[in-house]
């Protein structure tokens, strides 16, 4: 122990000599990752475990080892040789740790110089791979720009063809294009040419009907004179049986001219006129002028005798019949004179309104007032207030509701307004009522329904134009259900707008300025003020669209098998009336406007080439009528 001590420095001695006094209490790793932590009592610390070498490199005793100096020197001698073999080991252990850190380092050594070979090696087959990807991206693009310049030169050399092909299309429509064009100017040629000869026809057929009418107009003529000359006659009796076998012929000839002219009129075009009629009405006028002569010969002849007839009469009898001839030549002249009045009461007239027009307006007010004294209990009995009230909410409600949503909304208002004026129950929000509960109520409902609706013409009409084409649909179909509703409809039409008759009211002598302009629809205020002229247009506007909406709307699904009750035949017979007349200022003008405007379509598909021919004669007589007055 003491050769292997000898080699040793102070501080190796120094660390071997401790390791050997804490080698007995501490049997655990106690430095490093893997180290445990150690627990020494007091007794082992102070029984000085621990020797330092001093400052000249020799061995001393720790401060544990310092206080027992006292100790025998045979024990001192004995810690020595242990603390010499405890050495020898850590020498022995110190230099097995130097070998194998060697072989360490060398393991180590030859591993990195394998890695940096491997790293060659390894560095050197990536370059290799790269030169070869690298020669293979370049020859694929190479293919690749290949591909493409050769599909360019291929698209090149289609849209050349493709050029080629449209150039030689456009040659072709172009050639197509010219015959078509030289087809098309054949064809106008040749249009123009039928058109020109359908020109020519319809131009000889309108001879050949203007020569009907002037047969008609010799016909009516001529008739009339074979009736003078009957008048003329003073033997009656001596004359119808001369004359009887002609009359016969004459009834025959009368049947035929008026079919003649009926079916001019009922033919649908100019063109179905043939040279036939037109015979036909020549043969007529030469037997009629055959039974004419012989009519005016058996006329003098008769007359001639009875005035032989009348010389040989006696004094007496001549002197009676001159005395008795007196009264009557008053009489006559009375009623001459009185012919004379009435004569010129209906020229006056024939100005302000046509004739047919004006009996219709006559016998509609006649009717409304007549069935407005026919619920006279019910409008005036505070009695009957509630059921009043209940009636009129059922009338009002649906007619406000009405409007163009769809046709079952409709449906529904027409339904309910005919259960109404039909008499049996309808809803009023809180109850049921039915129009018939009161003898009068039906009565009643009718009115107060069409008031209604033609108020809605003013209201709602006037402000949206739109909703005429509704309000006429439920109209028209109740109108077609319950004709006397239609005719008092019709009547409060006149009676807040008479130009819809049309009239215009003159002022009588003797009317005040109030009550002639109510006459004409204009409405006053409470302080006597009329309404002003742009609020009057307005409501007669929104009238007279209304009342045309009628004459247009076609009757309902459920109505088919019925004519209409108003339709275009009245808007035709309106038209010509107005353009008969004078126009008035303003409201001619606005009335015609809104007509046209709502029911113009309609009689141009009706009418087709009349209708032309009266917007024309509108254009070119009326409308110079109407700058004139304004």
């Amino acid at each position: 122990m003491q050769n292997i001590a000898v080699g040793l420095d102070a501080i190796e001695l120094s660390a071997i000599t401790k390791v050997s006094v804490i080698s007995k209490v501490v049997k655990d790793v106690t430095l490093g990752p893997h180290s445990k932590g150690v627990v020494c009592d007091d007794a082992s610390y102070k029984s000085g475990r621990v020797y330092e070498v001093g400052k000249r490199n020799c061995l001393s005793l720790s401060p544990c080892v310092v206080r027992s100096r006292n100790m025998t020197s045979g024990s001192v001698r004995s810690i020595e040789r242990e603390d010499h073999s405890s050495r020898s080991v850590m020498k022995l252990m110190y230099e097995l740790d130097q070998q194998r850190q060697m072989k360490v380092k060398d393991s180590i050594q030859a591993r990195f110089l394998k890695m940096e070979e491997d790293s060659r090696i390894c560095q050197s087959l990536l370059n290799i791979k790269y030169d070869y990807i690298r020669c293979e991206i370049e020859a694929k693009v190479l293919h690749v720009e290949q591909q493409i310049l050769h599909q360019l030169q291929e698209d090149e050399m289609l849209a050349s063809q493709r050029q080629q092909e449209l150039a030689q299309e456009h040659r072709e429509r172009a050639q197509r294009m010219n015959e078509w064009n030289e087809k098309i100017k054949e064809e106008e040629k040749r249009q123009k040419e039928v058109e020109e000869d359908e020109r020519q026809r319809i131009k000889e057929k309108k001879m050949q009907l203007d020569k009907i009418h002037q047969y008609q107009l010799e016909y009516r003529t001529k008739y009339e004179q074979l009736a003078e000359a009957a008048k003329q006659c003073k033997d009656r009796q001596a004359f119808a049986a001369k004359v009887a076998c002609h009359m016969t012929k004459l009834k025959g000839l009368n049947e035929t001219m008026d079919q003649l002219v009926k079916q001019c009129k009922a033919r649908s075009h100019i063109s179905e006129i043939s040279n036939s009629d037109v015979h036909t009405a020549a043969a007529i006028i030469q037997q009629l002028d055959a039974i004419l002569g012989v009519v005016r010969e058996e006329c003098e002849k008769i007359n001639e005798q009875h005035e032989k007839e009348a010389v040989q009469a006696s004094a007496a009898k001549v002197e009676e019949k001159v005395q008795t001839a007196q009264p009557a030549q008053a009489v006559t002249s009375s009623k001459t004179s009185e012919g004379k009045v009435l004569c010129s009461f209906s020229s006056e007239l024939n100005d302000f309104v046509d004739e047919e027009s004006y009996g219709t307006y006559q016998c509609l007010q006649q009717h409304m007032q007549r069935f407005e004294n026919s619920y006279k209990n019910l409008q005036k009995d505070d009695k009957f207030k509630k059921l009043r009230f209940e009636l009129q909410k059922a009338v009002n409600v649906p007619v406000n509701a009405i409007s163009p949503t769809s046709a079952n909304h409709l449906q529904d208002k027409f339904f309910k307004l005919s259960r109404l004026i039909s008499g049996q129950l309808v809803e009023t929000g809180h109850g049921k009522i039915a129009a018939s509960s009161h003898p009068e109520g039906i009565a009643f409902c009718k009115n107060l329904l069409a008031q209604k609706f033609v108020c809605q013409g003013e209201l709602a009409v006037s402000s949206k134009p739109d909703a005429a084409f509704a309000i006429a649909a439920i109209i028209e179909a109740l109108w077609a259900d319950f004709p006397d509703f239609g005719q008092l409809v019709l009547g409060h039409f006149h009676r807040e707008c008479p130009y819809l008759v049309p009239i215009f009211m003159p002022q009588l002598e003797g009317q005040s300025t109030e009550d002639y302009y109510k006459l004409l629809g204009y409405r006053y205020n409470e302080n006597g003020e009329v309404e002003r002229q742009d609020k009057f247009l307005k409501r007669m506007s929104g009238i007279m669209r209304l009342y045309a909406a009628i004459l247009v709307t076609h009757p309902c699904r459920y109505q088919q098998n019925k004519n209409h009750p108003h339709g275009l035949s009245q808007a035709w017979r309106w038209i010509s009336c107005v353009l008969n007349m004078d126009p008035r200022p303003d409201v001619s003008a606005t009335l015609l406007y809104d007509f046209l405007e709502v029911a113009g379509s309609a009689l141009y598909s009706h009418y087709g080439q009349q209708f032309q021919k009266l917007l024309h004669l509108i254009c070119k007589e009326y409308f110079p009528k109407i700058k004139q007055v304004l």
